[in-house]
C-alpha cells in the first residue's frame, strides 16, 4: 500500500483551502455588488447624516430626490434641501432619532429644480455603532397631488351640493340624513334641525312603504336611478308633494354607500310648465 507523503498531503490542503477561500471571496463579491445595486438603484432614497445633519453617505436615487450632483451632496446639510413650512418636522424627527433610539417617521417636502416641490416620506433610525441616522425616503409627491386633487373635488361637491336652486339630500342606509340648503327651506327646517332627523320622520307616514321599495330596488340592482312621487312633511305638519329622483352612490367594492336625491317641489313644476 502506497503511502502519501506529508509534504503532498500539506499541499493538498493548502489547495483546499486556496479554493474554499477563493469561492468564499466570490460569494462575498457577489453579495457585495448585489447590495451596491439594491442600495444605488433602489426606487428609495438612503441616507446616512451625523449628529449635525450632515449627508455622509447617499445612493444615487438620495442625490436625484435632492436634484443635486452626488459627489456635491456630501457633507452638505440635509436639511438646508427642506423647505421652510416642513422643517420643524424634520428637526422633530431627527432629534428623536438620536434621542429615542428607535425607528422614527415623518413627512417633508424638498425643493426640486423645476420649481414643484418634491413630498417624501422618512423613516430614520440610529446606527449605534456610528451614531449615524440612516434615513429611507420615498417619493409620496404623486399621491399628495392625488390627495389634493381629491380635497379640490370634494370642496366642489360641497359647495355644489350647498347652493344647488333644487333641494338636494344625501341619505345613509342607516337613514341618516343631511341636505342642502334649499331643502331645509323647503321644509321649514333649520340645517341643524333636519340633520337631528331621519328621512321616514319627514315622510308622509302613506309614502314610507313606497319609498321603501324604491331604496330596495337601488340596493339591489333593479334600477340604478328611481323616480317616484311621493309626500314629505313641512315642519308645521303640512304635507308636501313632491317628485324626485334617487341614485345609489357605492364605493370601488360596489358596497352601497348612501342616496343622493333631487326633490322638486309639485306645485313649483307645475307653475314653471304653465310659464
Amino acid at each position: 500500500m502506497k503511502k502519501v507523503r506529508t509534504e503532498d498531503h500539506s499541499d493538498m490542503l493548502q489547495e483546499e483551502l486556496r479554493l474554499a477561500r477563493e469561492k468564499a471571496e466570490n460569494v462575498a463579491k457577489l453579495y457585495t455588488d448585489l447590495y451596491v445595486e439594491i442600495y444605488n438603484f433602489s426606487p428609495a432614497g438612503y441616507f446616512k447624516l451625523d449628529p449635525l445633519g450632515k449627508i455622509c453617505e447617499l445612493n444615487v436615487y438620495g442625490a436625484k430626490m435632492l436634484t443635486k450632483d452626488r459627489a456635491t451632496l456630501i457633507n452638505g446639510y440635509f436639511n438646508h434641501f427642506i423647505t421652510k413650512d416642513s422643517l420643524s418636522d424634520f428637526t422633530s424627527f431627527f432629534l428623536d432619532v438620536f434621542r429615542k433610539s428607535s425607528k422614527e417617521s415623518c413627512e417633508v417636502r424638498v425643493m426640486g429644480n423645476d420649481g414643484n416641490d418634491i413630498h417624501l416620506h422618512l423613516e430614520g433610525i440610529l446606527s449605534e455603532v456610528e451614531q449615524k441616522c440612516l434615513i429611507a425616503a420615498v417619493d409620496i409627491t404623486e399621491q399628495k397631488l392625488m390627495e389634493a386633487e381629491l380635497r379640490e373635488s370634494e370642496s366642489n361637491f360641497r359647495n355644489l351640493f350647498e347652493h344647488l336652486p333644487i333641494g338636494i339630500s344625501m341619505t345613509g342606509l342607516d337613514n341618516s340624513l343631511n341636505a342642502n340648503e334649499s331643502l331645509c327651506k323647503l321644509f321649514g327646517y333649520t340645517k341643524e334641525e333636519l340633520l337631528e332627523k331621519a328621512w321616514m320622520d319627514i315622510t308622509h307616514p302613506d309614502d314610507i312603504q313606497i319609498t321603501m321599495e324604491n331604496i330596495q330596488n337601488l340596493i339591489s340592482g333593479k334600477a340604478n336611478v328611481v323616480r317616484f312621487e311621493k309626500r314629505f312633511l313641512h315642519k308645521n305638519g303640512t304635507a308636501i308633494p313632491t317628485e324626485l329622483s334617487s341614485y345609489l352612490q357605492r364605493d370601488k367594492s360596489g358596497k352601497p354607500k348612501f342616496l343622493i336625491t333631487a326633490v322638486i317641489e309639485k306645485e313649483i313644476r307645475k307653475k314653471s310648465g304653465n310659464q
